[in-house]
């Protein structure tokens, strides 16, 4: 892997044009030709146990063409192509049971084209597509047990547009957009029995609108207006058999008027006076 490779290259080297052992800087050690202390050719390198670590040519001491890595066990664990020290083209890295861990390509470094990661087990966990090394266009993921998680898009690696997650029972989970990675306009999430658990409009990341939120049977739990996150204007309750449990205004994310509680049968129960938060009186009608 990168990492691996990377401390490698921090490398002893001999001033001899034979083959030689030479120490590694954090253990280990390589065994390949340098010419004027510089690598050429062909080079292993191995941990401190005499296993081999990785594999690949040298031309003017910068890694060249196809290099291999390895697990502890002996497994592949990566095979990656070189330019001029950098990677360049297509990458396959594998989990140590042998299993494909996640592929894709470079160009000079930065991820390009599709990208696809997989769990141990060989189910994909998740796909999508890098320009420039950054995330671009629709991207998915998935449950360990392969079915669809989540569909996003993408661009200049933020959130822009559509996404929409699912209940690992293949019902529909939320569904909204962003724009430059922030929640915008109607948001709405469901029960996994595909009832509307709650419909929220955002504005650059921010709850701003009506907000209505629903019991699993569908009757209406919740309905107000926010501003910037906070509760602006009307707001009520309600019991599950329908009937409004409490109603009453904020300005600011501060009670403000009259608030008046319902017993579940619909008969007035309390009622309560604020401004600006602070509570006037209780008055029971």
């Amino acid at each position: 892997m990168r990492i691996l490779f990377l401390t490698v290259f921090l490398i002893i080297l001999s001033a001899c044009s034979e083959n030689n052992r030479v120490p590694v800087i954090g253990g280990g050690y390589g065994i390949g030709e340098s010419i004027n202390d510089r690598r050429e050719g062909l080079w292993t390198f191995y941990r401190d146990n005499d296993s081999i670590l990785s594999q690949g040519v040298y031309k003017n001491d910068k890694a060249e063409g196809e290099w291999k890595f390895y697990h502890l066990n002996g497994q592949l664990e990566e095979v990656s192509f070189w330019t001029d020290d950098k990677v360049n083209g297509e990458i396959n890295v594998y989990h140590d049971n042998g299993n494909s861990y996640y592929s894709g390509a470079y160009e000079m470094d930065k991820r390009v084209g599709n990208w696809t990661w997989y769990r141990r087990d060989g189910q994909k966990e998740m796909e999508g597509t890098f320009v420039d090394d950054k995330e671009e266009g629709e991207w998915m993921w998935w449950y360990t047990d392969g079915q669809l998680k989540e569909i996003t898009h993408f661009h200049d690696s933020l959130k822009q547009g559509v996404s929409v997650t699912y209940h690992e029972n293949g019902q529909m989970k939320s569904q909204g957009k962003y724009t430059f990675n922030l929640q915008d306009g109607t948001w709405v999430l469901y029960y996994n029995n595909g009832v509307v658990e709650d419909s929220t409009e955002w504005v650059s990341g921010s709850v701003n609108g009506y907000s209505v939120y629903y019991y699993p049977n569908g009757l209406k739990k919740f309905e107000g207006t926010y501003l910037k996150n906070m509760e602006n204007g009307k707001q009520q309750w309600y019991y599950d058999n329908g009937q409004k449990q409490l109603e009453g205004t904020y300005e600011n994310g501060l009670e403000n008027g009259k608030f008046t509680f319902y017993t579940i049968n619909g008969e007035v129960n309390n009622v309560m006076n604020y401004i600006k938060g602070v509570k006037l009186e209780d008055q029971t009608e």
